[in-house]
């Protein structure tokens, strides 16, 4: 398999994998009978982790399409949202019920305690923040966009983006797995097709 089929497969599997998620937590779970959330939602935990696997999975599919359109620069801005969608997931998995305040924060509380930066504060040593920053330069028009850019001498070759794609890709489907396995969904989740 290409690099670019296994960074579709794994964008398809993401997509599938969080509705699959998603749809058990709004189903399953203890909290509508308790009386414990406002959504109605059988797991807030569940749900929460399904549905940001499922943005990754929407958001891995574009950068794909993006890639093989040659549009690297938008690609990789794209990426970056990959990272945050990871550094979700790996504190979902390192600790599940942040999952349900997540899901219940307000914008204030999204942009500071759910920021990039407090994720991987709290998480010492798991992230590194030049992997963000790198992907933030594709985020803000930048003079460094020139080795992003394929018309451009400079730029870097597809081959080297497409590899990195791949990478963060296969990192969150191993998180993605670590955090359905945190919440006792991951077994019965793998089972269905």
């Amino acid at each position: 398999m290409s690099v670019p089929e296994e960074c579709d497969a794994l964008a398809r599997r993401l997509s599938e994998l969080g509705v699959k998620v998603w749809s058990w937590g709004w189903m399953a779970g203890p909290d509508r009978i308790a009386e414990r959330t406002k959504h109605g939602i059988g797991d807030e935990r569940v749900y929460s982790i399904g549905l940001v696997i499922e943005i990754a999975g929407d958001v891995a599919a574009s950068a794909v399409e993006l890639m093989r359109s040659g549009h690297t620069y938008t690609a990789q801005a794209l990426t970056r949202n990959l990272i945050e969608c990871e550094y979700l997931i790996a504190q979902f998995a390192q600790d599940p019920e942040v999952a349900r305040e997540w899901l219940n924060a307000d914008e204030k509380m999204l942009r500071t305690y759910w920021s990039p930066q407090r994720l991987r504060d709290r998480m010492p040593g798991l992230f590194r923040n030049t992997e963000y920053w790198s992907h933030s330069e594709t985020s803000h028009p930048t003079p460094a966009a020139l080795r992003f850019l394929a018309s451009h001498k400079t730029a870097v070759p597809a081959d080297i983006w497409w590899n990195e794609l791949a990478l963060h890709l296969r990192r969150l489907s191993e998180r993605c797995d670590e955090a359905i396995d945190a919440v006792g969904v991951g077994p019965a989740i793998r089972q269905t097709r």
